[in-house]
């Protein structure tokens, strides 16, 4: 049985053999399988599951964004079940889809990541067409200090908002890689400074780069091996996990 079933595989270009070793590898036709699969994927259908067992875990405000035409676009949102949460409206996103009106690229921890996806020349358009608002602060509205912070995510691989656009508020965000490796969006969690101990704060941003990460498979994206190990806990060679709540093990990788 095990046998006519990878002649079938090979029949249909979905697995070879190695003329040499004789070991069996995966074959053009799953590549094509794979491509035909991402095209028709529905990122909001795909990370549901993964944003409702981080919102399990955490209990805070889950948001998942995409940068279009230069501005945020909200994919998905989850709010808080406690006590005391973000009031969305007052953000201009909260529990709706489409854009962010208060465009919040430069002050929220979701758009710090989805500028780190521009290349030099779109960041140098998108500095000089848009205007950076003073919302707090601690908002950054200098394009060149704003340019030094989306450097720091790229070299750490999330970012952080500490009350940048809402007093009271903070987020973390890491972001979201499709096949080709580029950066497609953006998750992120928020939550009230009054939650904000060093411990909780490890504990989210621990779990938000873990679930980007697994989405980021669940998408075709293939991290370094070790990379890979230190946020989802296995190797490469392992299959993208069905939707099921994340452990949080350990400190921030």
């Amino acid at each position: 049985m095990p046998h006519n079933l990878l002649s079938s595989l090979m029949a249909h270009g979905y697995a070879e053999q190695h003329p040499e070793t004789g070991n069996y590898r995966l074959g053009p036709g799953a590549l094509q399988l794979a491509n035909r699969f991402l095209a028709n994927c529905d990122l909001r259908e795909l990370a549901m599951p993964l944003l409702d067992a981080l919102h399990t875990t955490l209990d805070e405000w889950v948001v998942l964004s995409m940068l279009r035409a230069g501005r945020e676009f909200n994919v998905a949102s989850i709010q808080s079940g406690r006590s005391l949460v973000v009031n969305p409206n007052g953000l201009g996103t909260g529990d709706r889809f489409g854009f962010d009106p208060n465009d919040g690229l430069h002050c929220t921890a979701v758009g710090k990541v989805l500028l780190s996806s521009l290349d030099p020349a779109e960041m140098d358009a998108l500095l000089r067409s848009h205007s950076w608002p003073q919302r707090t602060p601690q908002t950054i509205t200098n394009p060149e200090a704003l340019r030094r912070e989306v450097a720091l995510v790229r070299v750490r691989g999330y970012a952080i908002n500490v009350e940048e656009h809402y007093e009271g508020l903070r987020a973390v965000a890491a972001p979201v890689y499709d096949a080709t490796a580029r950066i497609t969006a953006s998750l992120g969690v928020a939550y009230p400074t009054l939650r904000a101990t060093p411990a909780r704060e490890e504990e989210i941003a621990l779990a938000v780069r873990r679930t980007a990460a697994e989405l980021s498979l669940r998408l075709g994206y293939t991290p370094a091996a070790e990379t890979l190990a230190s946020l989802t806990g296995r190797h490469a060679e392992e299959p993208a996990r069905t939707a099921e709540p994340l452990m949080i093990l350990g400190g921030i990788a």
